[in-house]
């Protein structure tokens, strides 16, 4: 069990859960983590402390955190500053209410022929990329919404 969230804990809990099954540290052949400099830090990181006992140890970092990380970095220089909060609110809006969601489905089949609007989708900081596809389904929604 998980008693220290810092590195020494997290190590210790590794090398007492492997203990625990009989399988040798020598066998632990990489570790899979997120970005976090607790897991990945240089000098004090969970990987730094077992690559000691573990020279051949590899560190596999989360390839959707990075990407995610680089996405919104680039996103600040093109994207407004609050557009995630807008995407959020205009979540919550509709979500919290069966009659708007209702309403709005109405208005949407009316301007658009008929057609049902996309699901209005909940971005979500640790699910990675999530905002591009309620960007896109709030695009689409805007001209709607300006109606509504």
């Amino acid at each position: 069990m998980l008693n220290e969230c810092d590195a020494d804990g997290i190590v210790g809990t590794i090398k007492a859960t492997l203990a625990r099954f009989n399988i040798p540290l020598q066998n632990l052949m990489g570790i899979g983590t997120d970005n976090a400099s607790v897991m990945t830090g240089v000098n004090n990181g969970v990987y730094a402390k077992l690559k000691k006992d573990l020279p051949s140890l590899v560190l596999v970092r989360c390839i959707c955190h990075s990407l995610q990380l680089a996405v919104s970095a680039v996103t600040k220089q093109f994207l407004p500053r609050n557009l995630e909060f807008i995407i959020k609110e205009t979540y919550d809006w509709f979500n919290r209410s069966s009659s708007r969601q209702a309403a709005y489905k109405e208005l949407y089949k009316l301007i658009n022929d008929g057609h049902d609007p996309l699901k209005i989708v909940q971005s979500c900081q640790t699910r990675w990329l999530s905002i591009v596809c309620s960007c896109t389904h709030l695009r689409t929604m805007v001209g709607t919404e300006n109606t509504f």
